[in-house]
């Protein structure tokens, strides 16, 4: 009987959990989503949009070949951040860390042997050499040699400032051994194999091109340093492969035995660093004390936000007495941390639970965060202020992470485009109508639609000066209303960019100069012109005469390259260095610098090809388009 009831109970809680699974209408519990406009009391009443047709008719633009100052002239500054001072802050215990030089916060532990073991290096060699500096003042650092460089993740402001710190004087030519996870190289290169088309949203979170004010900070630093070199130039030399989650690797240094630790969710590569002696450990970016960016603007698959709560508590669980990570304040007490990382990795939990939770009923990504929101205890926490990440950005990432883009309803599979969509809606209301409605909604603060109307207007008619005043308007308003500085950055660059104010296009062409062997050939086979190779077959060796050998073959419109011992003699071969130096008037052509217009195809010396003419060079490489992201953005007309 009793087993009877069991399976009885297990029946209605699988009914009850399956119920709700049909999304259909608006569930009764669940109001409109105006987060944006609730939050409007905090922001100066802008001057209003006629909404009538005489209005319409008779609007005199405000903006005529506006200038940067004339665009953000208007743009409210309440939320500035008080000004922060670079420092370096002493944790007890020989731990540095160095606060607001760069967007990482790099992190020494002098070793018992006297020895520096850095964790963590900015984004730029400037940043890096700011940084050193600093450390160098404080005596008990002083000219004592860096032994170990640590990287806790392969993103650009963990490594790409490392040449300073490998290359120091004081290192006495020997450079410090560098660790990182086995995953952190592969990483690194797969980000650069695609930073052509997630360069430009990058520069966007960070407002890179948006002149202070209305631009007030990015995060850990005032200004984030992109400012060279944009490649790992410092390779790990240490790897260390983890069996499992569990395993715990060991290093010492210096007399200083470090333990590593997996924990993925952040990335793929992400580790911690245990001192066990001085009970202190480097968390990585497991803690942001802000909301933490589980999804990011700039463009990253869904990151595992189930593995970076548990990461968290995992930190939780070394009780340290001091616990440090690279983008915040060291925190010291063992109470204090265990609180903060706990609760820390509960908030986690709880959107990442309540999300699926949703997702288990058929929810489409757009309409759970209106359901799904932190709650009270948690949201009034200081940790969790959506400084950075923010809760609706996190949720439709946990979506795309678990079942990607398609929300699960029929009428998504085959949606029109946003176009096309906004060219109907023109059609069914009218023109001058859609104006009205758009203004209305401005005018009530209801700034997500009037975005979402105005910007169908202006991408209909990009001449339509009234459509585009209301998006610049309306953008401007939304980004006042931000506490996550990278949406706030992110809808004033589009604002520049709209205006063609600055240009934020980083072409392929070029940046693929810098990248490691293999992601350029993968940028030559993205880039092949699908116009132009219909019917094509086409062959090509590239001997890279100081690297490897690959045959390229065009057919069925798209393109294989193989490396191959030796090249054929059945295609042209174009015999060339992969490693050049324009500045270098001896230096023998480069196929890279070709490709990026640094001189013309027709440039090909003869020498440099057997089994065919330059002419045959010039041919092949003429299939591949290198154009990328139009200035403002894309159109329809960009073909």
């Amino acid at each position: 009987m009793a087993s009877s009831r069991l399976q009885l109970l297990l029946v209605g809680l699988i009914v009850v959990s399956t119920t709700q699974a049909h999304f259909g209408s608006r569930p009764d519990f669940v109001k409109s989503y105006n987060y944006f406009k609730d939050r409007c009391s905090f922001v100066t009443d802008p001057e209003k949009f006629p909404t009538t047709a005489f209005g319409v008719y008779r609007y005199e633009p405000k903006f005529n070949n506006p200038t940067m100052s004339d665009l953000f002239e208007n743009v409210d500054m309440e939320n500035e951040y008080a000004v922060k001072r670079d420092r370096i802050t002493i944790i007890p215990g020989k731990v540095y860390q160095a606060e607001y030089y760069a967007l990482g916060w790099p992190v020494i532990f002098i070793t018992p042997q006297d020895t520096l073991i850095w964790v963590d290096a900015p984004e730029s060699a400037p940043s890096a050499v700011e940084c050193l500096a600093a450390f160098r003042a404080i005596p008990a650092i002083g000219n004592k040699r860096i032994e170990a460089l640590i990287y806790t993740i392969y993103h650009a402001d963990h490594i790409w400032g490392a040449g300073p710190i490998v290359n120091d004087p004081n290192n006495n030519g020997i450079p410090p051994v560098i660790i990182s996870h086995s995953e952190m190289l592969a990483q690194s290169y797969l980000y650069d194999t695609f930073k052509g088309f997630k360069s430009p949203r990058l520069y966007r979170m960070f407002a890179s091109f948006v002149p202070d004010p209305p631009h007030i900070h990015d995060g850990g630093v005032h200004r984030l340093r992109l400012e060279g070199p944009y490649v790992i130039t410092e390779p790990p030399t240490d790897l260390l492969y983890f069996k499992d989650a569990d395993e715990i690797i060991s290093r010492t240094i210096g007399g200083l035995e470090l333990k590593f630790i997996s924990v993925p969710g952040y990335t793929k590569d992400q580790i911690m660093v245990w001192v066990e002696d001085w009970k202190t450990l480097h968390g990585a970016d497991t803690f942001y004390r802000s909301f933490p960016n589980l999804y990011t603007l700039r463009g990253e698959p869904g990151r595992d936000v189930l593995k970076w709560g548990e990461g968290t508590r995992k930190a939780a669980s070394y009780h340290p007495e001091h616990f440090l990570v690279t983008h915040s304040w060291p925190i010291s007490g063992a109470e204090l941390i265990q609180e903060t990382l706990i609760t820390y990795a509960d908030g986690i939990q709880y959107l990442h639970d309540q999300t699926v939770r949703y997702m288990s009923k058929g929810y489409p990504p757009d309409v759970i965060p209106a359901v799904v929101n932190l709650p009270k205890n948690l949201a009034e926490n200081d940790m969790f202020n959506p400084d950075y990440g923010m809760e609706d950005t996190a949720i439709k990432g946990i979506f795309d992470f678990y079942v990607g883009w398609f929300s699960g309803l029929a009428e998504d599979i085959f949606p029109v485009d946003r176009f096309e969509r906004g060219s109907k809606l023109i059609e069914i209301i009218g023109q001058t109508q859609m104006k009205i409605e758009a203004a209305k909604a401005y005018n009530d603060k209801e700034y997500e639609w009037a975005l979402e109307l105005a910007t169908y207007l202006w991408r209909d008619d990009q001449d339509d000066v009234f459509a585009m005043e209301l998006r610049t308007e309306t953008l401007k308003r939304l980004a006042e209303l931000q506490n996550s500085i990278v949406a706030r950055n992110y809808l004033l660059s589009t604002v520049a960019e709209d205006w063609d104010v600055v240009n934020n296009v980083v072409k392929t062409d070029t940046s693929f100069i810098l990248l490691h062997l293999d992601g350029a050939m993968k940028n030559l086979q993205f880039h092949v012109n699908n116009q132009l190779v219909e019917g094509v077959s086409a062959q090509l060796y590239l001997d890279l005469t100081d690297s490897v050998t690959y045959k390229l073959t065009i057919r069925n419109s798209i393109l294989e390259y193989v490396e191959v011992d030796q090249p054929g003699t059945e295609a042209p071969t174009l015999h060339v260095k992969d490693s050049c130096d324009l500045t270098n008037t001896q230096d023998v052509f480069c196929w890279r610098f070709m490709l990026a217009g640094y001189f013309p195809f027709s440039a090909v010396p003869s020498a440099t090809v057997s089994n065919g003419t330059p002419e045959d060079i010039v041919t092949f490489f003429g299939y591949f388009d290198f154009k990328d992201e139009a200035e403002g953005g894309y159109s329809p007309d960009d073909q």
